[in-house]
């Protein structure tokens, strides 16, 4: 009698636990640089922002300064240097002409308008407002709105009143947080004093009043 042969069953074959870890760790990879794209994409974003802040901010000022060509294009010696500092959503504005620093203060301290001074955000200049009054109230109030739009910036206008035309200069800075994409430019940043996070952005804008 013969007696068949009782052939085995296949074996079941699974994931061995090294392949279990080799896959969770090309995961891992993937999602690192999932994250680092992302940080990298909000960061351009809050970049781009900026800059178009700045880029408007910068031309509000020169069209204020084209407007009121009596003083900004007023030929001397020297030059005339206006400087503002935004911190904790304020601005301080000083200026080197002491006619200009006048009317600035005049705009920042919330006295009546008289016929030879502009003093607040509200007061609308007439026809007998001098050029240098209606210049501090426009170097003001534009300081205000830097400080609301970009915080802890500084600007500079600088005019050349020897130059014929006078030249002015509209110069931001600001510090804008960004992400690095490679070690090298870690490492960049850190030896520029930035620690990787932030860097100072300059925009210029030249006019002729």
């Amino acid at each position: 009698m013969r007696i068949p042969l009782v052939r085995p069953l296949p074996s079941s074959r699974g994931f061995s636990l090294v392949e279990v870890m080799v896959a969770l760790i090309v995961i891992a990879v993937g999602m690192l640089g999932i994250a680092k794209m992302q940080g990298l994409a909000l960061s351009s974003t809050g970049a781009s922002r900026s800059r178009a802040l700045a880029a408007i901010e910068a031309s509000s000022l020169a069209a204020a300064m084209q407007a009121n060509r009596a003083y900004w294009s007023l030929a001397g010696a020297g030059t005339l240097t206006a400087t503002v500092a935004t911190s904790g959503g304020t601005a301080t504005t000083t200026s080197t002409d002491a006619t200009l620093q006048t009317a600035i203060g005049n705009a920042g301290g919330g006295s009546a308008c008289t016929g030879t001074s502009v003093s607040n955000l509200s007061c609308l200049c007439t026809a007998s407002c001098v050029a240098a009054s209606l210049a501090g109230a426009d170097l003001y109030d534009w300081g205000q709105s830097l400080a609301g739009f970009l915080p802890s910036a500084t600007a500079t206008v600088t005019c050349n009143r020897a130059d014929t035309p006078v030249d002015c200069k509209i110069l931001i800075s600001y510090l804008e947080n960004t992400v690095s994409m490679t070690s090298q430019q870690a490492s960049a940043a850190v030896a520029n004093g930035t620690n990787g996070s932030n860097v100072q952005v300059n925009y210029a804008v030249y006019v002729i009043p």
